[in-house]
């Protein structure tokens, strides 16, 4: 609870920094927030799911909040070297296909990934 209470307020402050400030976020749900650790390997990854319809700028600013929220969060094993951000549009999709996103970023070996977006299945 704590841990989701932490993103929310974090992706809230980095919505700010985002392409478009005062495009809203839509709601979401946390699926996951997982954070694991290998030696020379820290790894963030986030899934979340859409309560309401979203326009692409608003996938585009949740992602980026998400991100830079995962991006700056730091855990007990310290700073990601690895983070992923996965957007379903409805709850459902990520228990029937894990590869059913409709947005995600992501960052490999600290190497920062653009935003990828995929039409609704």
């Amino acid at each position: 609870m704590k841990k989701t209470l932490f993103t929310a307020l974090i992706a809230l402050i980095f919505s700010g920094c985002t392409n478009k400030p005062n495009v809203k976020l839509p709601s979401y749900t946390e699926i996951e927030h997982k954070v694991s650790a290998v030696p020379a390997k820290k790894q963030i990854c986030v899934r979340v799911y859409l309560n309401e319809q979203a326009t692409t700028e608003q996938l585009k600013n949740l992602t980026d909040s998400l991100y830079f929220a995962a991006k700056y969060e730091n855990t007990e094993l310290g700073k990601p070297t690895h983070i992923y951000v996965y957007v379903y549009a409805k709850q459902g999709e990520f228990e029937m296909n894990g590869s059913g996103w409709i947005a995600m970023r992501s960052m490999e070996n600290k190497q920062e990934s653009e935003i990828k977006l995929k039409a609704a299945q």
